[in-house]
């Protein structure tokens, strides 16, 4: 994690809520926990009231795009793409700064180019991860699922692995207070 990722703020110029509101879709937002952050941007959901063209505009970013049908991923976007949303529902979505998604995922950066892809196409096994978030029933507890679906994923980049580690970072969300001490787990008195 560099500390361009704590200055960079994306821009979507058509995930602003005037312009969204022309087009009757509702957007909401919510940043992760802790312990992804510098990694994962943003959890988003829109909910559409009409069949709409959603232009993805190049931002940076990496993502995925979840309707209750599928996932769709894309790396950092070289030009704006369309998603045809043909039918009015709630999709969700997971902003990833570039290169967020190889914390995750053992994936090649040239496995895929500057378009839209189901994600069955792109990594070994099909990513079922609509399945289990359209059973949480609003915003908040899907991110809360994706938070945790992602800490359970985290790898270190070179390679190595953070999944024995992913209870600490989970404790962590619940306990803000517990900090990593020459290899121990404590938890730090207020002041």
């Amino acid at each position: 994690m560099s500390d361009m990722n704590c200055h960079f703020e994306p821009f979507q110029p058509l995930l602003t809520h005037d312009v969204l509101a022309q087009k009757g879709i509702a957007l909401e937002v919510r940043q992760p926990s802790d312990a992804l952050k510098g990694i994962v941007h943003s959890y988003l959901q829109i909910t559409t009231t009409k069949p709409t063209q959603y232009i993805i505009m190049p931002d940076g970013m990496e993502a995925f795009y979840i309707s209750p049908q599928g996932v769709k991923v894309s790396r950092v976007l070289d030009r704006a793409v369309e998603l045809d949303i043909k039918v009015p529902d709630q999709y969700f979505g997971i902003r990833f700064y570039a290169g967020g998604l190889n914390r995750f995922f053992k994936t090649k950066a040239d496995c895929f180019s500057s378009e839209v892809y189901d994600a069955s196409e792109v990594f070994k096994e099909a990513l079922n991860l609509h399945a289990p978030l359209y059973q949480c029933s609003d915003f908040s507890l899907r991110a809360d699922f994706c938070d945790n679906w992602l800490i359970n994923k985290l790898t270190v980049e070179k390679g190595g692995n953070f999944r024995l580690l992913s209870p600490i970072f989970m404790a962590k969300v619940v306990y803000p207070r517990l900090a990593i001490y020459r290899g121990l787990l404590v938890l730090v008195a207020d002041s």
